[in-house]
């Protein structure tokens, strides 16, 4: 097994921010070695949500200053082509990479020559999906941004596992201990290393269905939104070494 002490090391840290502007912190220290200075996270407002309603979609606020006021006075939710991307695609993607509408092209140039007067003049999302369905983010903005494919997929396995800990944060629970069947266990140790359920499947001598359901059931177990996060979490509860 791979020598995971340095996301251990970023996970622990993240697992003990008391609070969510310390999650930003700890998330930023690690973003802004790719020139990404800036992170916001929470889940998507339903659309047409007014403006003074879209606030407490906010888990995480590590905007510079000004500028999320600025986007929520001006109603940018509903004209940004990052926003509605992430409401389509669950797969990391750099904001240029979303499409614009040729009728928003004034508007959201408008607000993207704004954004870069805040610094942000490109960035990188993070989108995915909670155990309850609800559509969530994590969103890194930047000036001069140097990101491999690789930093990429990082960035966005430590994405996931920061936003669990605001959901966290945001609705304090009692710890529930995880206690994985060894089928489970199996199955989750090979996701870590990037098996797909089809190459687990084959390894473990079970269907391809049956791969896919030990490791919904790891996901479910391990409190997680998706594969990522519950690889992050079995790390983190020493499942996987």
């Amino acid at each position: 097994m791979a020598d995971y002490d340095e996301t251990l090391a970023f996970i622990a840290s993240i697992d003990d921010a008391p609070t969510a502007d310390e999650v930003c912190r700890r998330l930023l220290g690690l973003s802004s070695r790719f020139g990404l200075t800036g992170v916001i996270a929470g889940t998507m407002p339903g659309s047409g949500t007014p403006p003074s309603d879209q606030q407490r979609h906010i888990l995480l606020d590590g905007w510079p200053d000004g500028w999320i006021d600025r986007y929520l006075q001006r109603d940018y939710v509903h004209i940004d082509p990052v926003i509605e991307r992430i409401r389509k695609d669950r797969n990391p993607f750099m904001w240029d990479e979303a499409p614009i509408p040729p009728m928003l092209r004034r508007e959201a140039a408008t607000m993207n020559g704004e954004a870069q007067e805040f610094g942000l003049a490109g960035g990188m999302a993070v989108p995915l999906v909670t155990l309850e369905g609800k559509i969530a983010s994590v969103s890194f903005g930047g000036h001069h941004i140097e990101l491999s494919p690789d930093d990429r997929s990082m960035l966005a396995l430590v994405s996931v596992y920061a936003i669990g800990r605001a959901f966290r944060l945001s609705r304090p629970t009692s710890p529930v201990p995880t206690c994985l069947s060894p089928r489970e266990t199996e199955a989750i140790r090979w996701a870590a290393i990037g098996k797909t359920d089809w190459e687990i499947s084959m390894i473990m001598a079970i269907s391809e269905h049956t791969a896919a359901r030990h490791l919904a059931n790891a996901k479910r177990k391990l409190g997680a939104a998706n594969r990522a996060h519950a690889v992050a979490e079995a790390i983190r509860a020493g499942i996987v070494r």
